[in-house]
């Protein structure tokens, strides 16, 4: 029983750290976002390129730690599940898993593809294969999975969660729909909700009591 309970507390403080470090990785994230400036407005491959030319190092470090911060997600998710069953917690926790599978297997290879063709010599012949690549990261349903998906999980989460984690979480749901709809400002409120909410959860896994 005592090393039963000696585990729960181990799992939950490795838990609450793993919620801090993705908060930490988030806030790194935007930084080098702002250091690298908006990517282009269009979806032409060849100005996605040249964007990406002078800032390699830059973007090779944000798809590192997005990538670090998409796994770091997973079990944050299932040990909050674990705690907590519910169905909203549950198909919370499923739309975040979601969005780390699509996030893995589609937003961070296509920028992983453009940052490598940006360094090749001659742009001319990659231009063309960029330009997919730039049209999908600039699609609706790119922001539908990538804003939208998690700010639903994280408020369906929040729902069972209370005090200012339920509050926080709720409203980056709310904020995030807006966001896909259209309205682009949301997109940085979104980012640091979103950010407050993780550290938040961490904070709570990390008080939790038998």
């Amino acid at each position: 029983m005592t090393s039963t309970l000696e585990s729960d507390r181990a799992l939950r403080r490795a838990g609450g750290f793993a919620a801090l470090l993705l908060a930490a990785c988030y806030l790194a994230i935007t930084a080098l976002y702002v250091v690298a400036g908006a990517v282009p407005p269009d979806e032409d491959g060849a100005a996605w390129l040249a964007y990406f030319a002078d800032k390699t190092l830059v973007w090779t470090l944000i798809v590192f730690l997005s990538v670090l911060t998409d796994m770091l997600f997973l079990p944050v998710v299932a040990l909050v599940r674990e705690l907590r069953r519910s169905p909203p917690l549950i198909l919370g926790a499923g739309f975040l898993v979601l969005f780390v599978v699509l996030d893995l297997a589609v937003t961070w290879p296509n920028y992983a593809a453009l940052i490598r063709m940006s360094s090749l010599p001659d742009q001319a012949s990659p231009a063309a294969a960029a330009t997919y690549a730039s049209s999908v990261l600039g699609s609706g349903l790119f922001a539908l999975y990538a804003i939208g998906v998690p700010a639903l999980g994280i408020a369906l989460i929040s729902v069972e969660l209370r005090g200012l984690t339920r509050y926080a979480g709720v409203v980056t749901g709310v904020v995030g729909v807006a966001a896909v709809i259209g309205v682009g400002v949301l997109v940085i409120i979104v980012s640091v909700l979103t950010i407050a909410w993780v550290a938040l959860v961490g904070v709570w896994l990390l008080r939790l009591r038998d």
